[in-house]
């Protein structure tokens, strides 16, 4: 690739060819997962061979200016562009922009220094060389003139600019001295050129307004009217406005500067919205009976202007069994910022962070999660409050509830499919229901084709990736509302949820695959539960009577064929509903029934246990005399916090790469100090230190020691010391 072709912050020209059509996604979002950046960008470092640096870190871009001219001296740029140095990622085609697209862009940055000579910026801009003619530009922009030139003070500056021209009159700023870019904002720009009468240029930064310009602001009044592309950048340039000293009109000439050091800048997340396009849907109960009390499609990711209470949602629920089903996903940004984090809160029902039932961006690290909370509530309204920190992504929330409703199926997956696939039969769930409506719940992701290409406005979309639903006889297409297809997701995660009436009896659930997409979470729920069961059943409940045993009893009114009950038992670390894998049988013989009866008979196992793990799960079992298994109920039990002042659990997970969490709980509020130690004795990092409330508390350890540098395989020991004691416990790091 020649030079001239490299260089496309504020010096590159390229010609169209007459009537090329680009495509656009109504949505370009980049959280800057795995490695690489999303097709529609291209990186640029100028020149080749320079020390210069932009790295995308899973959750994060960073991009370093080292050293320009290696500290030598500056001139006026030429047309050989010779001087120039620069590090960005743009727009993959310049001009990509009709001038008459609405385009509401948001980006998250931090700068990591003072501003050297040159400059840096984000934002809307049409592109060209030198000499500078057009000057169109919406955007946010800083630059720092040398010191020893007479005009330094002049071209200094901090500013939300709009420009529509060289001169003067169309160079319409905001002064941004007041705002600490080295510091997390959120800024956005929307840029309107419909026409004179409606268009519009706005800057907010942190969701303030700091400046809005309309086309009769410019002089003469007009759009800015050149087709444009974004641009984020860091260099050595800075722009000089003078007049020409022949013909006295305005101009701009750009100075090329060496320094020593590195300038550098972080970005968290950009979302480019075009022509108003919002991916938001919500479906509301069709009567009182329905059992889809809720669900909001959002596909949002917080703005990380302020953590706390994000998202509040309101809904009725009739007496039963009610699931609430959330996607959402959570990165971290190294030490650049803390990690995201989200939490749930349903009728004041606090959940927490940093454990199994939140996102977590440290242990979750940018992969997509459904969560499934059972929430035991009463028939009428309640409430769901989302807390997050800094910026995760929020997908979508349901609520489905109904007298006898159960998840039938529930399969976590994180698994992609095989590649080359092509009409693949992927997966295969089996399972049984009683006749009735049901929802069909998928969370998936699906990448877009190699070498996505903008200018053909005929995709061939056979290389992206793309899954398709099928239950039983009914096939619910590739596309539409119910498939995931790449070259509309563009590698972003999305949930579908199918609505659909079954006979009762079993039924088979099958995903289809082209290429890899991967799925992350599959659930059927049945309104009317399993079978209808041969024994007719009315309670089942679990009592915790002290550490060591829960006392189980549960009711049948009448019974047909009924062989006799089975009795499975999970732990969980909080009140997520466990795997199905997870149950495992407890009685070695079944608990006899009574067959045939029409009495009402009451049951009674008291399971003695021994366990960590605050959430003991039980499910119970009938089973006929024909052989025929059927899941009654699933039940809870919070077990009591353990006499004396301190309870130490073990680690999880253990062995771990990359990260393990520590889950202690304080009967009282104490200082806690926290010490990882290598088995040879020698102190590898002191992981917290602080006075800590009564409570669960976890602390999570990244396998690093205090620098930040990555440990090695092997026995690691963490001490806590607490309450004048000190516990020790064992932990193995596997790379």
């Amino acid at each position: 690739m020649s030079a001239k072709k490299t260089v496309f912050f504020f010096l590159l020209t390229i010609q169209f060819l007459f009537g090329q059509t680009f495509i656009i996604p109504n949505l370009q979002r980049e959280d800057f997962g795995g490695t690489t950046l999303h097709s529609w960008w291209k990186s640029g470092i100028y020149p080749s061979g320079s020390s210069h640096s932009l790295t995308v870190n899973n959750g994060y871009l960073i991009a370093h200016l080292v050293d320009p001219l290696n500290g030598g001296t500056g001139g006026r740029l030429q047309s050989d562009y010779n001087g120039m140095e620069n590090v960005g990622f743009s727009s993959v085609t310049d001009q990509i922009y009709d001038k008459h697209i609405i385009v509401d862009m948001t980006i998250r940055i931090k700068t990591l220094n003072s501003l050297p000579t040159g400059s840096r910026g984000w934002g809307m801009w049409r592109s060209e060389g030198v000499p500078i003619t057009l000057n169109q530009n919406v955007w946010f922009m800083q630059q720092t003139a040398d010191s020893d030139s007479a005009w330094a003070a002049d071209e200094t500056w901090w500013r939300a600019r709009s420009d529509r021209g060289v001169e003067s009159d169309n160079d319409i700023h905001t002064d941004l001295s007041t705002i600490d870019n080295t510091q997390w904002h959120t800024y956005r720009i929307v840029r309107n050129s419909e026409s004179v009468s409606t268009g519009y240029y706005d800057h907010y930064i942190d969701g303030t307004l700091v400046q809005h310009v309309t086309p009769n602001d410019f002089n003469p009044a007009g759009i800015i009217n050149e087709d444009y592309e974004f641009h984020c950048w860091n260099d050595n340039l800075v722009y000089y406005h003078t007049q020409n000293v022949y013909s006295g009109n305005d101009t701009i000439e750009v100075f090329y500067n060496g320094w020593t050091g590195t300038s550098s800048f972080v970005v968290d997340f950009i979302e480019i919205y075009k022509d108003g396009f919002s991916p938001k849907y919500e479906v509301t109960p069709q009567d009182a009976s329905d059992f889809l009390r809720l669900r909001k499609y959002e596909s949002e990711i917080d703005d990380g202007i302020s953590d706390g209470l994000w998202k509040s949602y309101s809904f009725d629920t009739n007496d039963g069994n009610t699931f609430v089903i959330i996607t959402a996903k959570a990165e971290n940004l190294g030490s650049y910022d803390d990690d995201d984090d989200l939490k749930v809160v349903i009728d004041g029902n606090d959940y927490g962070y940093d454990n199994s039932n939140s996102w977590n961006g440290d242990v979750d690290d940018g992969q997509p999660k459904t969560l499934v909370f059972t929430p035991s509530l009463s028939a009428g309204s309640h409430t769901i409050k989302l807390y997050s920190q800094v910026t995760p992504i929020l997908y979508d929330v349901n609520v489905l509830n109904s007298s006898n409703g159960s998840l039938v199926l529930d399969q976590t997956l994180n698994e992609t499919a095989p590649s080359n696939s092509s009409n693949y039969l992927w997966k295969q769930f089996d399972f049984s229901c009683d006749a009735g409506p049901i929802a069909i719940y998928v969370s998936a992701s699906a990448d877009d084709e190699p070498g996505w290409d903008y200018k053909n406005a005929n995709i061939d979309s056979s290389d992206d990736d793309e899954l398709r639903i099928a239950l039983d006889n009914t096939d619910y297409g590739w596309g539409g509302d119910y498939g995931f297809v790449g070259d509309s997701l563009h590698g972003d995660a999305e949930t579908v949820l199918i609505r659909d009436t079954v006979e009762a009896g079993s039924h088979t659930l099958k995903l289809y695959a082209n290429e890899t997409p991967t799925v992350y979470r599959v659930i059927v729920f049945a309104q009317n539960g399993d079978y209808s069961l041969p024994v007719t059943f009315s309670a089942f409940t679990a009592q915790a009577l002290d550490n060591n045993r829960v006392k189980l009893q549960w009711r049948t009114e009448s019974e047909l064929e009924n062989y006799g009950f089975n009795i499975f038992r999970a732990f969980s670390q909080d009140s997520t509903l466990p795997e199905n894998t997870s149950f495992k049988k407890l009685n070695q013989s079944v608990i006899p029934g009574h067959g045939n009866s029409s009495r009402a008979h009451e049951y009674l196992w008291v399971d003695t246990l021994q366990t960590d793990a605050p959430f003991v799960w039980y499910r119970l079992y009938s089973l006929d005399f024909n052989g025929s298994v059927h899941l009654l109920k699933t039940v809870t039990v919070k077990m009591p916090i353990m006499a004396g002042s301190f309870r130490l659990f073990p680690n999880y997970p253990n062995p771990f790469n990359p990260t393990t969490r520590l889950h202690f709980r304080l009967k009282e509020k104490a200082r806690v100090e926290i010490i990882i130690y290598n088995l040879q004795g020698r102190r590898v990092r002191n992981l917290w230190q602080g006075v800590l409330n009564s409570g669960d508390h976890y602390v999570i350890w990244d396998g690093c020691d205090g620098s930040g540098n990555p440990q090695s395989s092997g026995i690691y020991f963490y001490q806590i010391k607490t309450l004048g004691k000190q516990w020790i416990g064992k932990m193995t790091l596997l790379r």
